[in-house]
């Protein structure tokens, strides 16, 4: 059996929360804003159950970014990405990935074909994917076909168009809220006009 057979590979839950805690610790990881993205992360464990490694892994337009990678021991380290890589791949399929980034020099990652990204390429990470490093590692799985861009772009202007019809019958419901709020005024002032002139006239006959 392969040490890479050795893991278990699966994604974070909030029961694992403690023994998360306690493997950053141990890693020399201290860092509060990892448990608010926790389903982000991929735990391979040992045969006992015991967290040896997790890679962050973050999703977004059809690209993913591995990230917080953490390891107790440095000489598992290679295993553990390979297997963690497994269902990175996997993630990929689900979600027709085109691009998965990385900022980490592991050799794993150079190994499974992640090239230095060039300015250019550096243009299409998105935003979300922030890290104080310029040092980039892209692995492209396929060109974003046209068909795809279309339905993005076709989505996009519907959103937009969608937005536009929100915003339109907004400003129609509160003319008409004015409109029918002045004809609520006009019909209480001329009724109340009509009711004083009709009680005027009727002092005025009681007095004769």
């Amino acid at each position: 059996m392969t040490q890479q057979a050795q893991w278990s590979v699966r994604r974070a839950s909030v029961e694992d929360v403690p023994a998360l805690k306690e493997h950053w610790q141990k890693a020399g990881v201290l860092d509060d804003a990892l448990e608010k993205n926790l389903t982000e992360f991929q735990i391979a464990e040992n045969s006992e159950g015991t967290i040896r490694g997790v890679v962050g892994v973050r999703l977004h337009d059809q690209q993913a970014w591995i990230y917080h990678e953490s390891f107790i021991d440095q000489s598992e380290a290679g295993s553990i990405q390979e297997a963690i890589w497994k269902r990175i791949h996997t993630l990929a399929q689900n979600h027709a990935l085109y691009k998965i980034w990385t900022h980490s020099d592991s050799p794993t990652w150079t190994r499974l074909k992640f090239l230095n990204a060039t300015q250019e390429v550096l243009s299409e990470k998105p935003s979300e994917f922030q890290m104080m490093s310029d040092q980039w590692k892209v692995l492209v799985l396929r060109e974003p076909s046209e068909e795809a861009v279309s339905l993005d772009n076709e989505f996009e202007l519907f959103q937009k168009a969608q937005q536009a019809d929100r915003e339109q019958l907004m400003k129609q419901t509160a003319m008409m809220k004015i409109i029918a709020y002045t004809i609520l005024i006009i019909t209480l002032v001329g009724g109340g006009t009509l009711l004083v002139v009709m009680f005027s006239k009727g002092l005025f006959f009681m007095g004769k």
